[in-house]
């Protein structure tokens, strides 16, 4: 077979043939590439503007666009100087762990600083996928800059969050494997089934998301009691122990919560307490106009008590006045309405647009933080979850609608009987037609007590009113608005959650 030269060396037909056919697939290939990453992500032209995400190797996945606009990533003036990277840099050494005004410093500069190496990324990947224009967006800085800030920002990462380093390479390695929407439960032994019970009813209402339990290790809920909970729909257990470096957490009791949304894999989450009963379908909160707006929603605690003066004057010293809306108009511990603020016991979180202020979050329930400074001020978890957005500056809504209580009204029978009163554990949550969303605390009368007492449900009543402490866990919330007869539906459902109950009862153990 005849060859032919080339550069000196002798080809068959052949072998050229496969060579181009090689360079033609490759050229395809590429093009291709470029074509599904230009339709993947939002470069920055004249007329929009930018949402930014991050892809560097095979460490990180690109987001789609409406992912994107979700995150909040707006068109900006980006140049890296190197007073710039000083500033950041002047954050990487560790403060003591009760000084929270030099935490807030750090913790902003470390999310101004994400948001800036995800820019970085996005104009060099706009770049590769044909964008050479990048308007009103100069980079001027050189490559070693570019280097000195990563390494800056890495720096800063490790001391801010060291428990993140077992499993993942770095934050945004950890923020680009989230994916999808699901629910996330942490659960122990002693709540293991209520847990059942409560994503059974789930179930039958038909909401399909799929489901994360989180534990704090074989002790915390073994073997048993977690074949059981992955024996229903779209359930899958996850040790926390295997993801978080625990040196610096030491997890236990409600600690567990935040680091159980952070390393769930859904990008968007509905967090649920394992006493928690939904009476309706909780997908529809990913459409609360609160979560659209602010991509976190929280609920309200009862309206109960005064504020610890102590707390309101950290807060005060944490954020310094003029305060934001947020503080000034949302926040009820600050505006000497009650004692607390937040109920933890659901959360709904966009991941993706919130991520720094989670880190945040969990670091307020680590053990150096949560033991000098959150765990004094506020009980337990609940209030970590707004306090870590707001130490990064980032939007938040609270749900509107006052909590409620449920039980058997009392003195309300008689039309001209103007005060009703309910007392109860529970603390009761409405959607916007008054109707009941999700209560906690199970359909136990006091699960501190006893955890085969059942509480019975016949009626309810929303906030305004006035409380009253009947027992360590029992409040009677007293109002003289209207009082509510528990539906037929309503009824169905607690009977129903109640005989799931008592299957898991059988079948695991406590």
């Amino acid at each position: 077979m005849a060859k032919i030269k080339v550069i000196g060396i002798r080809y068959s037909w052949r072998t050229l043939f496969s060579i181009a056919i090689v360079f033609i697939l490759y050229n395809v290939y590429t093009v291709l590439i470029k074509v599904v990453l230009k339709n993947k992500i939002a470069c920055p032209n004249d007329n929009n503007l930018i949402h930014w995400s991050l892809t560097s190797q095979s460490d990180y996945v690109i987001s789609t666009d409406d992912t994107l606009k979700k995150m909040g990533f707006k068109y900006v003036h980006f140049e890296l100087t190197n007073e710039h990277i000083d500033v950041l840099h002047k954050h990487v050494p560790s403060a003591p762990p009760n000084d929270f005004r030099r935490l807030l410093e750090r913790a902003r500069a470390f999310g101004d600083g994400l948001r800036q190496l995800e820019a970085l990324h996005i104009m060099k990947l706009c770049e590769f996928v044909g964008f050479t224009k990048i308007p009103h967006l100069p980079i001027s800085s050189s490559f070693s800059d570019t280097d000195r800030f990563i390494t800056t920002l890495v720096n800063l990462e490790k001391n801010l969050f060291p428990f993140l380093s077992r499993y993942y390479r770095s934050a945004l390695h950890l923020k680009y494997s989230f994916s999808g929407r699901g629910i996330v439960l942490a659960v122990g032994n002693h709540h293991a089934q209520m847990a059942y019970a409560s994503i059974r009813l789930l179930r039958s209402m038909n909401c399909n998301l799929p489901i994360e339990i989180f534990y704090n290790g074989e002790e915390d809920l073994n073997s048993k009691n977690r074949k059981q909970l992955e024996q229903l729909l779209s359930v899958e257990s996850r040790n926390i122990q295997e993801l978080i470096d625990d040196t610096f957490v030491k997890v236990t009791g409600w600690a567990i919560k935040p680091f159980a949304i952070l390393f769930s894999r859904f990008a968007e989450v509905i967090f649920m307490d394992a006493d928690v009963v939904f009476l309706q379908d909780p997908s529809s909160l990913f459409n609360h106009v609160g979560y659209q707006r602010a991509r976190a929603l929280f609920y309200y605690d009862r309206t109960v008590g005064e504020p610890n003066r102590e707390t309101v004057a950290w807060l005060s010293s944490l954020f310094q006045k003029p305060w934001n809306k947020r503080l000034s108009h949302a926040n009820r511990i600050l505006a000497n309405l009650s004692h607390d603020n937040q109920e933890s016991g659901v959360i709904v979180l966009d991941k993706l647009a919130r991520f720094s202020g989670l880190l945040v979050t969990c670091k307020l329930n680590s053990i150096n933080e949560r033991n000098s400074i959150t765990y004094k001020f506020f009980y337990g978890d609940k209030e970590t979850f707004w306090l870590g957005q707001e130490m990064v500056d980032d939007d938040y809504a609270f749900d509107p609608h006052l909590s409620g209580a449920i039980g058997i009204a009392a003195h309300n029978l008689n039309p001209k009987e103007k005060l009703a009163t309910i007392c109860g554990t529970q603390i009761v949550h409405f959607d916007t037609e008054r109707k009941i969303l999700w209560f906690n605390q199970f359909v136990l009368l006091d699960k501190y007590k006893s955890s085969t007492t059942l509480a019975h449900f016949e009626h309810y009543v929303q906030e305004p009113g006035i409380y009253s402490q009947k027992s360590d866990h029992i409040f009677c919330l007293h109002v003289t608005g209207q009082v509510f007869q528990l539906t037929a539906n309503e009824k169905k459902l607690i009977a129903t959650v109640i005989s799931y109950w008592n299957e898991a009862k059988s079948l695991m153990k406590h």
